[in-house]
């Protein structure tokens, strides 16, 4: 699931204004706007309140769980959206909100939409890798598309030097999840933990993914300690979004 929204509102900047910005200078702008403020820091409802761009209520709608609204949001929002890589990130949110409410095929029909808009793009692959860990029945599948997602990753340019890192953070902590499900690595999955390395302004949705997919390693491989570890944190650092709900839920002790 990656960092969507701004990756829409950077590209937007570079077909727009032809240019990129600096690093620091784009850091700055995000958090002088207080919807991208509000949503860095996972405060969702305020951010939603605020924006003015459909895709980006759409969003926020799904990290508050409100899958409908934001269902419908991006389905109208795709039916005008012409730029190819614009449309393949509606595609791959679309997907996103249909797998949480397990409708795999959907999701997988959308994440495969999404790549024949942009093949190159790594996240998409990362998706689809997840759609097979939450079906949990082809365990083969979910670890080679999430390998495709951290070779298509590294390989490509990325729209900027953060989203690179915030999106490969993302692609390893699923590879790890895979990983721990099909090999039972633990080696492997502690390696890939220590080649993270997350932007500075990174925000709490995308920490709380990263946390909750290395808990869903450590799950696999039984280790109740380490994967406590990683959704107390999922759930401390998002407690009201997607993540932080599902790590807080995992981490409730079985009766």
């Amino acid at each position: 699931m990656g960092l969507i929204q701004l990756v829409v509102q950077i590209i937007r900047a570079f077909l727009n204004l032809r240019k990129a910005m600096s690093g620091v200078d784009r850091a700055r702008v995000m958090m002088q706007d207080p919807v991208m403020a509000a949503y860095i820091r996972g405060d969702y409802r305020t951010a939603k309140s605020l924006a003015g761009d459909p895709f980006l209520r759409a969003d926020m709608a799904r990290n508050l769980g409100q899958f409908e609204e934001a269902e419908q949001g991006l389905r109208t929002f795709a039916q005008s959206e012409k730029n190819p890589k614009l449309a393949a990130l509606i595609q791959s949110s679309l997907g996103e909100v249909l797998l949480e409410q397990k409708r795999y095929q959907e999701a997988m029909d959308c994440f495969q939409a999404s790549l024949r808009l942009w093949p190159e793009r790594g996240a998409t692959y990362r998706d689809v890798a997840e759609v097979w860990l939450r079906r949990g029945d082809n365990p083969q599948e979910a670890l080679r598309w999430a390998r495709l997602a951290v070779e298509k990753e590294k390989a490509g340019p990325g729209v900027t030097e953060d989203t690179k890192m915030l999106n490969l953070g993302e692609d390893l902590a699923t590879l790890a999840w895979a990983v721990a499900v099909h090999t039972h690595d633990a080696t492997e999955v502690d390696r890939l933990s220590e080649e993270v390395a997350l932007p500075g302004i990174t925000p709490a949705c995308a920490k709380a993914q990263v946390d909750y997919h290395f808990g869903k390693a450590w799950v696999e491989l039984g280790d109740s300690r380490k994967s406590s570890l990683y959704f107390e944190l999922a759930a401390r650092t998002d407690p009201n979004g997607i993540w932080g709900r599902a790590a807080a839920a995992e981490a409730v002790p079985k009766a």
